[in-house]
């Protein structure tokens, strides 16, 4: 897998743009638990290897392999490594050959095969020859051929595809020492191996990622092109840039080579983008149009989340870390459903596809596509425009998440969402389901452990005779059941004794009939001991029930208020999960970590946010209608367990598709030239905060244009949805202009466009191939003389230790030295001159300083932390901990000086010139102002959360500080009195903020629906874009701006 690019522009110390790339290697290798059977107590594999042959869809690999969930979904392929290093005694390493043995048993269980990446290791002896990996690898292949000679005992399903090494670069990555004239003597001798062992075995050469020319090209010009019998390929975004690979492989007279797309990720690799939806629909769009084009088997990069993934990497998996299976799930097995053993394919109609960066691609015109599956065809439809003339009756309809209906073909009109469309005689009758509905409720609402309650219900229709299943779910405790039947009305009672003190949730399901759907709802009641003091003490305020339109809003932010209206100080321990049908999952609130210090009087805000992920349960699959999510707020009492406060907030999700969004107010207006007259070129572009709506128009001869949309208002603030205006016109200087309207609103605007001027150019001063891994945070000496960054992610599985680490480096590009750890690096800093780095191990809980020549002159016991910074003077370092507070310490001697608890974590930290301040933001939703002589709190400002990594920007003349907090707010604080100014809810992560010379204006950005914001010291919005990584205000004029590229901007934008 190869990850995404990450920059930081540094505003102080950057004269030119200096961009650090990464890129990321990832090949996760998992070895099976021993099998504790022998092999004639194995069973019977649930299908025959031949039927597995036909099979055009797999699972992935091992780091996110569920063999039972795979069998379920129904692929029948998943990738493995096989690793040969040059140890004559250990060619396989320790196990040698044992773990690729139990994962081929167990794989066969499931009705899987294994696809085997074999690759050559250079350990402390060098690389393995080629002669050597070949005898290796031969014997492999012979082990695992089926063939009765030497075979694994027990084996069913032999490994008939090879791949030989995984996304070789030369001179790259792990592949350092190797070049393309070595691999082509690699593959010559292990495809001579291969095929001697095993004839029927197909051979691959090493898997590329994009259509890239060099593997293949070296192959073919050393005449070798007989010798590959299928492509591997890899990529990571939309619609997989098939057809450059087709007429790649044209060109080098390889069109009629199978290729299997082996890994492949829709929704981010490093960083997540796109909506659930869109990633089900990138994922089953791209894999019909790559099979109807010469693909044999396609499958992801990983079919479960694991915790320890990036962020791009776990959203993009079909199945979260949580065990909750997301909607590209559901579209993946509609699509295996549909169209597995499939024997032949024809293209019907192509429109056009356009992908100019990740999560930006789309499709114009029809596709459609006819698959023949048992003598029978499946037509796959997306787009607008005719459908082909063969397509006429009946069909059988089926959408992404398995709904049917049937329908005439002639009711498809407009724009369509992909469907699967199967002809139906005109004898077929289908009765269609009702729809059904059940009411619950619980009395008393709270009682002690042991005391009964009483659940009552209704089911509609009032069917009698029905069972009904009970769950009855404890918060942090383990579930219990029981059935009902109904009585004449469809009504059930059930009496119910809970012995745990705690919030409980139950769930009435039915299963439903021929008839009718089947259907589920939840009541939940509290069991709380009598001796219980907790409710006493605290005064809650909050919304009891709330609504919103995820279309429009992206996410919903809501808030518990949590006061001690006691006369003693709390500390509290809080949670927020939501209930779905798995039970209760947890949403990750605010503050973190999961702490309130209240003193008494005192209050303190709990936030957390519904969205179209795993926050939201069942709500996140609709494509249209509404859900409800119940949210749990569990607060207790850290110095008495058990004694607690739990509320219930009831929500409903509202889905609403773009297309039938009223529009309810108007924008016009006019764009001239400076000297009146109108420019009849111009092109506007209306764009709504988190891209909803996009809608684009010229303008007619007088310089006229109209637009109409969507109004609407967040419905947990009450603020109006953004939207901004863009003008461009060639020749001329294109403006931006932001704008938030009402219902109703009638919009006028003029546009005045400046000749172009000035246009910007880039130059790349220096790349170095570095870790692979990816940077968290880097800094530079001021004379720009040395960078340093260090490797800082959401933890990979046992990063390589010969490249992990921290690296320090000439601003030409040689590495001065390496400090190689595993740990995870997310704080660290450079001195001004340059002599001293400070960094903080995350795992190993301590802070190191280190000599401009790499040499550790100190190690501080500190705890987990993941911030660190060097005063201007280069005499103190600042350590935000994670449980211990913001920390001083000498840098000469090591020793600390003080410690301060900021009640949460500390993310983020900045000095005053002089040194007599820090700034620090804590988890607690504070940014503090500390005496940096004596520790002593000078004050805070409420933010609402830590600020992310290059979160604080402190003015040039230290008068205001801005904060871009971790869910979403921007806020400008004054800084003699840490009063907040003004704030911004940038509805998503706000990851980055700047204030430019003079107080010009503030640049903010991040993943929210605001990505990217220009907003002057008043709090006016100038413009608002899409999300972004990383920006810098260069000057009062221009600003740049980095997601996928970057962006030189002038600030009318």
């Amino acid at each position: 897998m190869v990850g995404s690019m990450d920059l930081h522009l540094n505003p102080h110390v950057l004269s030119s743009l200096m961009v650090v790339c990464l890129l990321s290697l990832m090949f996760y290798v998992i070895h099976a638990e021993p099998l504790s059977r022998s092999v004639e107590a194995l069973p019977t594999p649930p299908i025959s290897f031949d039927e597995v042959l036909t099979s055009h869809f797999g699972g992935g690999g091992l780091g996110g392999m569920d063999l039972d969930l795979m069998e379920e979904l129904g692929v029948h392929w998943l990738r493995a490594p096989l690793d040969i290093s040059n140890d004559p005694s250990k060619p396989y390493s320790e196990r040698g050959l044992e773990a690729l043995d139990e994962l081929v048993l167990e794989c066969q269980e499931h009705g899987v095969a294994v696809y085997v990446v074999a690759s050559a290791v250079s350990e402390a002896g060098g690389w393995p020859s080629p002669e050597f990996f070949a005898e290796q690898l031969k014997k492999a292949v012979e082990r695992y051929d089926g063939d009765g000679v030497d075979d694994l005992p027990g084996l069913v399903y032999p490994i008939r595809y090879w791949e030989i090494f995984n996304e070789f670069e030369e001179n790259k990555g792990p592949w350092v020492g190797l070049t393309w004239e070595d691999y082509v003597e690699y593959y010559r001798l292990a495809y001579q191996a291969v095929k001697e062992a095993c004839p029927e075995c197909q051979v691959a050469p090493s898997s590329m990622v994009g259509p890239h020319r060099e593997i293949l090209q070296a192959l073919v010009d050393a005449g070798l092109s007989d010798e590959i019998d299928f492509i591997a390929y890899h990529f990571y975004e939309e619609y997989l840039r098939v057809d450059e690979l087709v007429n790649l492989l044209r060109d080098l007279g390889l069109q009629d080579k199978p290729i299997w797309l082996t890994e492949s990720q829709f929704g981010g690799m490093e960083r997540a983008y796109g909506s659930e939806e869109q990633v089900a629909e990138w994922l089953a769009k791209s894999y019909v149009y790559a099979l109807a084009n010469g693909f044999q088997v396609v499958m992801p990069s990983e079919l479960v989340a694991h915790p320890d993934f990036p962020d791009g990497l776990r959203w993009s998996c079909l199945v979260d870390e949580h065990g909750t299976k997301r909607l590209s799930y559901y579209a993946y097995e509609t699509l295996i459903e549909k169209l597995d053993d499939f024997t032949d394919v024809e293209v019907l109609s192509v429109g056009e596809i356009e992908v100019p960066g990740p999560g930006m691609g789309r499709t114009e015109g029809l596709f459609a596509f006819k698959f023949i599956v048992k003598d029978r065809p499946v037509y796959v439809v997306w787009g607008e425009g005719n459908l082909p003339e063969e397509l006429k009756g009946t069909f059988k309809v089926t959408n992404l998440r398995g709904g049917e209906r049937i329908v005439d073909v002639s009711e498809l009109q407009g724009c369509l969402d992909i469907l699967f469309l199967e002809p139906l005689g005109e004898e077929v009758v289908v009765e269609e389901r009702g729809s059904s509905s059940i009411t619950l409720s619980v009395e008393p609402s709270t009682v002690a452990p042991g005391e009964e309650v009483v659940v009552e219900g209704q089911l509609s229709p009032p069917l009698k005779g029905e069972v009904v299943e009970l769950t009855f779910t404890p918060f942090r405790h383990e579930a219990s059941s029981a059935t009902v039947t109904t009585d004449e009305q469809g009504r059930f009672t059930y009496a119910f004794r809970p012995s745990q003190a705690t919030a409980w949730a139950v769930t009435a399901q039915w299963r439903g009939s021929e008839g009718y759907e089947g259907c589920y709802a939840n009541a939940f009641f509290i069991v709380r001991d009598p001796s219980a003091t907790l409710p006493s003490k605290l005064e809650l305020s909050y919304r009891s029930n709330l609504s919103a339109t995820l279309t429009v809003e992206r996410w919903l932010k809501n808030w518990v208020k949590v006061r001690n209206a006691g006369p003693e100080k709390l500390s509290l321990t809080y949670n927020v999960v939501v209930k779905c049908r798995e039970g209760w999952v947890d949403i990750s609130p605010f503050p973190q970590p999961f702490n309130l210090y209240l003193d008494p009087g005192e209050n303190q805000t709990i936030w957390y946010f519904i969205d179209l992920t795993y926050r939201s349960c069942e709500a996140r699959y609709l494509t249209e209608g509404e859900a409800p999510v119940t949210a749990l707020v569990y607060i207790e009492d850290s110095n008495r367990p058990g004694d607690y406060v739990a509320v219930f907030i009831h929500h409903a999700i509202k889905i609403v598709p773009t297309e039938k969004l009223e529009s309810n107010f108007v924008v016009q207006g006019c764009v001239k030239d400076p000297e009146g007259r109108p420019i009849p070129n111009a092109r506007v572009e209306l764009w709504g905060a988190y891209g909803v709506p996009q809608l684009f128009t010229g303008v007619d001869a007088n310089g006229f244009f109209k637009l109409e949309a969507y109004a609407a208002k967040y419905s947990d603030t009450g603020e109006p949805h953004g939207y901004c205006l863009k003008v461009m016109a060639d020749g001329y200087q294109g403006v931006s202009k932001a704008f938030f309207p009402r219902p109703g609103d009638v919009i006028e605007f003029e546009f005045t466009l400046k000749p172009l001027e000035e246009e910007a150019d880039y130059k790349l001063v220096v790349k170095t191939e570095t870790s692979g891994y990816p940077i968290w945070e880097a800094a530079m000496s001021e004379d720009e003389e040395y960078i340093v960054f260090a490797n800082g992610h959401h933890s990979y599985e046992n990063p390589d230790p010969s490249r992990h680490g921290i690296y320090f480096l000439a601003t030409n590009g040689t590495i001065l030295w390496r400090y190689l750890t595993t740990d995870q690096v997310w704080g660290i800093d450079m001195s001004r001159d340059g002599r001293y780095v400070a960094a903080a191990f995350l795992h190993e809980g301590v802070a190191r300083l280190f000599d401009r020549e790499g040499r550790v002159l100190w190690t501080f016991p500190c705890g987990e932390a993941r911030e660190v910074r060097i005063n201007h003077r280069g005499d103190r370092v600042a350590i935000g901990t994670t449980f211990n507070g913001l920390i001083l310490v000498d840098l000469e001697s090591g020793e600390e000086l003080w410690r301060t608890f900021l009640e949460g974590q500390v993310r983020w930290t900045c000095f005053t010139q002089d040194d007599s301040v820090i700034y620090a933001g804590s988890g607690d939703g504070y940014l503090y102002k500390v005496d940096a002589a004596t520790g002593t709190i000078l004050g805070r400002a409420y933010v609402e959360a830590w600020p992310y990594r290059y979160g604080l920007a402190l003015s040039d003349d230290e008068e205001y500080i801005a904060t871009a907090s971790k869910i979403g707010r921007a806020c400008l604080v004054r800084t003699s009195d840490m009063k907040v100014l003004w704030s911004f809810d940038t509805r998503g992560g706000c990851h980055w903020i700047d204030i430019a010379p003079n107080n010009a204006y503030l640049l903010i950005g991040g993943g929210g629906s605001y990505g990217r914001m220009l907003v002057y010291f008043n709090g006016s919005i100038a413009w608002i874009g899409p999300v972004s990584a990383s920006g810098v205000a260069l000057d009062e004029r221009h600003v740049a701006v980095a997601e996928s590229s970057i962006d030189i901007m002038t600030v009318d934008g």
